[in-house]
């Protein structure tokens, strides 16, 4: 008994769930919502099983059943039944014509589960009606409606054709007759279903032979393929397998032959290679001679107006129809031969004929979307001729993959064969490849990739001898960029690198641009994706991914190896040839060389297996050190591009343990004890790179010792230090800023292993360190800008050079220990005191006026970088405010406006800073016409709020200063918004705190009741905005206001809080009482507000209009929520006043709706 009670309340309880998700469904709500309430809903049904239906299959009356079959019956009762009445039916029914595919997917499985017939639709003439309604969706030219429509009529094929074998007729009108005594033999429903298909797509057709413009308006024949797929999906063939199905799938088979020729025939134009459906003009003879009489006379088809055409620019509707079309027919292809695999219901010729089909939609085509839905068909078409027993039909493949390379080859190919990378022709080669069964040997591949290979590493020629080169580049990025095909391609990697980077040497532009693409796929294959944020020292960022190393990769390509060599040398020595004849030119493989040696990392020693003698030889042998002299040459290249690609490919050829040599050795001819230097400004330039690539890589590598990285610290400064002169006055900016950052990477390195002792002791006998820092500090002095002036590179001075002297100011100020260089000054605080100087002043300096734009820039940058809770000058603080009030760079401004917010906590106890910055920051972020600085003010703003509510509360919310800024972040809430815009003002609503600060007792008077009244406005906006994470922000902060409500609680929790606390807190105040009196009445318009709405209103949809819909936004709940708390203290006088706007309201629509639809008729 109490197992029985137990399950009672259990089935209880899902009742109750039930109800509330079907609540859940309401008009209006948001699509989370609903598709969650969906997705229960469809478990609970799929759990429970009917057990009237067990009761009657087994032929017990309700008269037998005694007590415990009764419970069973309750018990084993879906709860789901009570949502198969005609009210749950409709609303299902709306879901599955909604716009979002998901939740239309989802009522279409739920809606399966209904018995039959649906509740509303018992007879003949109600399921006319609603088939009416479907056929004028699935006719509809904008795709989720077809969609829908195509749902719609699926399910109701499946319940009344299959259910209860009812006969539908779809064209050339709906007719639905109920079952005779005889009925229809369920072995025969699978024919009649698709000979209707088959009708309604011959009607299709058979207009859009008439009148193509007519056709192209309902989708051409895009929506009766859709059903047709959908449909096709509902047949059973094995059990189904009937002479009448056979000839109905060769009237379709006939049928999508017919309308993939009449469609093709308006797409296929040369003149429109790669234009979208946005872009197609259809200009005077853009179509086929051939074109109908009817269009091609028409005059109205030389232009690309929409007059007389609401919905679209005609091209545009023949184009978008026929490209719908050709997708649709293809994945129909896919789908029937899938379905037929087993029952062999095509014939050898049918199977060859659609295959054929398919192969020349992807000839002719160049539409993305199209030519991937036909590859998904022709690997669907391909896989099950591969699975067929029968010889003749799994070599159909293979033969057509023979005609695809003799297609690539063939000679005499034109201009017009030399599209944008080859088309539809990639497609047709991964359609074959794609579709071999995997786990087993892939025989397509392993015999047309060489091939491939061969064609694309063919001697120069003519232009028609090229073609086939950059088709079968083409074709080989496609697949050696394939994840399904990388285990198999990875064998041919590294003959395919060769063959690309020796294209690059061709005269012909579009041999090497695709040999471009497919360089570019291969690199990411054999090394990984490039991360998206280099790893630089100055940022402190190391990235976690695991890259491939130079040894292991050279390891696995070995003859990669003689062959980079071989291309690097024949590159530096035609760079040194023509250098010494004043010649300006690189060699075509350096590039790719550099780029492919940069994207690997050094190995944890330069010999790996050291044990093993023959992988020492092996490793000896393919050794990355043998690159080392040409990369060094190149990085005393003319080019700065040259140089800087060289200091990259030299970081992973230099093993950990030799770091501290290479760097001694690379500064040795930079050294000033050369008069004059020995080289040249681009040798000493590129030698800076080079060392900055090795002291990040020697930071970051995680296999360098103490001792090690010691060595490097020590072998970097004195090679920096002795060639410091020659950095300084060098008249080149380039050179200087390299030095710098050489420098500063020396220091930070030398801080980080600063918590050594030992190190530390041996930091402080030697003064290496403390004067290579004072040489930061004079080489970065914000007077040497003028220097730098006019010179190429000055920019890039100026960044090094600011944030260089910032962070040593900052380093060297006694509270700032812990900031970057804080131990290394810390360790010499006796030598710089004198050689510093004030702190304060230096700072000073480099955010003068005087300065260029990006050394302020970059000083404020390191400046905030310094953190926020350390102790500030006044001075400095003073400058900053004034420089902000004369600042006329937007990035200067909104760095500066970044370092008062992170001071603002540090300024807790002192109002007049916080009220001298309000009225300045206050004022930019009101007048500045860049939308960036705004949102950084207003961040800014509520970091001075916090600050002054903490100082005096009380005066700072009487004072009425923060009323305009309450009304920034309210307007920074619209969701017509930017979404920085809104993002700032969310920040800014958490930052501030005054959720915190208006609480209870606090709001005494009107004023303070209005203030909180319009920050919950804000955050009610901000909840329901249609970001993620604006949303969660807005919520936390609800959350950490209200006491009630625990950290992360749902939105829905939220919102009920809210309401909840402002009634509770402010509905003595008038101001909070409109608010919800406004909330749950909704707007109000009057009658010549909606006569001008419905004047400029149409019920035109264009073809390519976006819904406007916020997933997350819900009106109408909030509406409930206030009009619940209203209803708890709202006065019989207010809402009966409400009431009557609502009513007014009413009245106006429906008087605007009556006069406009009487002006129509007349």
């Amino acid at each position: 008994a109490r197992d029985i009670a137990r399950a009672k309340q259990c089935h209880a309880w899902v009742s109750e769930l039930v109800s509330t998700l079907v609540m859940s469904i309401y008009p209006g709500a948001p699509f989370e919502r609903r598709c969650t309430a969906l997705d229960l809903l469809n478990g609970v049904a799929e759990s429970w099983m009917s057990a009237d239906g067990v009761a009657d299959a087994a032929g017990i009356d309700e008269t037998d059943l005694n007590d415990d079959l009764r419970i069973a019956r309750d018990l084993l009762t879906s709860p789901y039944v009570m949502c198969t009445n005609k009210a749950c039916t409709d609303m299902l029914l709306g879901a599955l014509v909604d716009s979002w595919e998901k939740l239309r997917v989802t009522a279409f499985a739920l809606l399966r589960r209904h018995p039959s017939p649906l509740a509303g639709l018992e007879t003949p003439a109600l399921l006319e009606a609603r088939l009416t309604w479907a056929m004028d969706l699935l006719h509809s030219p904008r795709l989720r409606e077809s969609d829908a429509g195509a749902l719609l009529i699926r399910l109701l094929i499946r319940k009344y054709a299959y259910d209860m074998r009812w006969d539908i007729q779809l064209s050339p009108t709906i007719k639905v007759t109920p079952p005779k005594a005889d009925g229809t033999p369920r072995a025969d429903v699978g024919a009649h279903v698709l000979e209707s298909m088959c009708d309604l797509l011959a009607h299709d057709i058979a207009l859009a032979e008439a009148d193509v413009m007519k056709a192209c308006r309902q989708s051409l024949a895009h929506g009766a393929i859709l059903l047709t797929r959908y449909a096709i999906q509902e047949i059973n063939f094995v059990t189904e397998k009937t002479d009448a199905l056979k000839a109905a799938l060769r009237r379709m088979m006939a049928l999508m032959t017919r309308a993939t020729e009449l469609a093709l025939g308006f797409i296929s134009q040369p003149d429109a290679l790669g234009a979208t459906a946005e872009e197609v003009k259809f200009e005077s003879g853009g179509f086929d001679d051939d074109m109908d009489d009817d269009v091609a006379d028409d005059d109205t088809m030389d232009d690309d107006t929409t007059d007389g055409c609401d919905l679209a620019p005609r091209a545009q509707i023949i184009t978008t129809a026929c490209w719908l079309t050709v997708k649709e027919i293809s994945l129909l292809t896919g789908e029937v031969t899938g379905a037929t695999a087993t029952a062999d219901m095509l014939s050898l010729d049918a199977l060859k004929s659609a295959g054929e089909r398919l192969f020349n939609v992807l000839f002719t085509v160049k539409h993305t979307g199209a030519m991937e839905k036909t590859r998904i068909g022709t690997t669907a078409l391909c896989a099950r001729l591969m699975r067929s027993n029968d010889a003749a039909l799994n070599m159909l493949p293979q033969q057509w993959l023979d005609e695809l390379v003799t297609q690539l080859r063939r000679p005499g190919q034109g201009v017009r064969d030399r599209v944008r990378r080859s088309a539809g022709l990639p497609y047709a080669f991964m359609s074959i490849l794609l579709a071999e069964p995997r786990g087993q040997t892939r025989a397509a591949l392993e015999r047309v990739l060489p091939q491939l290979l061969d064609v694309a590493a063919a001697p120069d020629g003519s232009e028609s001898e090229n073609i086939p080169r950059v088709h079968a580049f083409n074709v080989i990025r496609v697949i050696f960029a394939d994840r399904d095909l990388s285990v198999e391609t990875t064998a041919h990697a590294a003959r395919g690198l060769e063959v690309c980077i020796r294209a690059f040497s061709s005269p012909a532009w579009e041999t090497r641009n695709a040999a471009t693409l497919a360089f570019a796929s291969l690199l990411t294959k054999v090394c990984g994706c490039m991360n998206i944020s280099p790893r630089r020292i100055r940022d402190g960022y190391v990235s976690s991914r695991r890259e491939v190393s130079v040894v292991e990769f050279f390891q696995r390509f070995p003859s990669l190896h003689a062959y980079l060599l071989e291309e690097l040398a024949t590159a530096t020595s035609m760079m040194t040839a023509e250098s010494s004849m004043s010649v300006s030119s690189v060699h075509p493989s350096l590039y790719p060389t550099l780029a492919l040696l940069s994207r690997l990392t050094p190995s944890s020693s330069s010999c790996d297996n050291e044990g093993n003698d023959a992988h020492a030889a092996i490793n000896v042998k393919l050794s990355p050190s043998a690159f080392i002299p040409s990369v060094l040459t190149c990085a005393s290249a003319k080019y700065l591009a040259v140089r800087a690609a060289a200091a990259r490919a030299l970081r992973p050829l230099v093993p950990p343990t030799e770091v501290a040599a290479h760097i001694a050795s690379v500064l040795s001819p930079l050294s000033d004890a050369h008069e004059p230097p020995r080289i040249g400004c681009n040798t000493a330039h590129g030698a800076l790179l080079c060392v900055h690539e090795l002291l990040i890589e020697a930071c970051c590598s995680s296999s360098s010792s103490s001792a090690m990285m010691w060595d490097v610290v020590r072998a970097a400064s004195n090679g920096l230090t002795a060639c410091a002169k020659t950095a300084a006055t060098v008249r080149v900016p380039l050179i200087s800023a390299a030095w710098l950052r050489c420098a500063e990477a020396t220091a930070l390195i030398a801080n980080t292993f600063l918590v050594n002792t030992d190190a530390r002791d041996a930091l402080g006998d030697d003064g290496t360190f403390h004067e290579l820092v004072l040489m930061m500090w004079q080489c970065s002095a914000p007077v040497l800008s003028a220097h730098a002036e006019h010179h190429p590179g000055a920019s890039e001075w100026n960044k090094a050079a600011a944030g260089i002297r910032v962070r040593i100011a900052l380093s060297c100020d006694s509270a700032y220990r812990e900031y970057r260089y804080g131990r290394l000054c810390k360790t010499h605080d006796e030598w710089f005191g004198d050689d510093i100087g004030d702190v304060t002043e230096a700072i000073i300096d480099a955010l003068g006026a005087n300065t260029p734009y990006e050394y302020r820039a970059q000083a404020y940058k390191a400046l905030f970088h310094g953190g926020d809770h350390l102790p500030i000058a006044d001075e400095t603080k003073e400058f900053v405010r004034n420089a902000l009030q004369h600042e006329e760079r937007h990035s200067v401004i909104r760095r500066a406006i970044r370092v008062v917010t992170e001071w603002a906590l540090g300024m807790s106890e002192d109002g007049d800073h916080h009220l001298l910055f309000w009225r300045v920051v206050l004022d930019i972020t009101v007048n500045n016409i860049n939308e960036r600085v705004r949102s950084e003010g207003m961040c800014c703003l509520a970091r001075l709020c916090a600050a002054q509510l903490r100082i005096d509360a009380v005066e700072t919310v009487s004072s009425g200063r923060l009323n305009g800024f309450v009304r920034m972040i309210l307007d920074g809430c619209d969701p017509s918004a930017s979404s920085e815009k809104r993002k700032a003002a969310v920040q800014a609503l958490s930052s501030s705190k005054l959720l915190d600060f208006v609480q209870g007792d606090r709001v005494e008077d009107e004023a303070t009741g209005a203030l909180a009244v319009d920050l919950w406005r804000c955050m009610l906006m901000l909840i329901e905005d249609e970001d993620v994470d604006i949303r969660e922000i807005a919520s936390e902060t609800a959350s950490s206001a209200i006491e009630s409500v625990r950290s992360g609680a749902q939105s829905e929790e939220v919102l009920r809080a809210i309401f909840q606390h402002v009634h509770t807190n402010f509905a003595q105040f008038e101001v909070a009482m409109a608010f919800m009196v406004d909330l749950a009445k909704g707007l109000s318009y009057t009658r010549s507000q909606f006569d001008h709405i419905l004047a400029r209103s149409t019920n035109i949809r264009r073809l390519f209009d976006k819904e406007a819909d916020n997933a997350h936004a819900e009106p109408l709940f909030l509406a409930q929520l206030a009009a619940k708390q209203m209803h708890a203290s709202c006065d019989a006088k207010t809402a009966q006043c409400a009431l009557d706007e609502v009513m007014e309201t009413l009245t106006n629509m429906k008087d605007a709706l009556e006069a406009f639809a009487n002006r129509d008729s007349r």
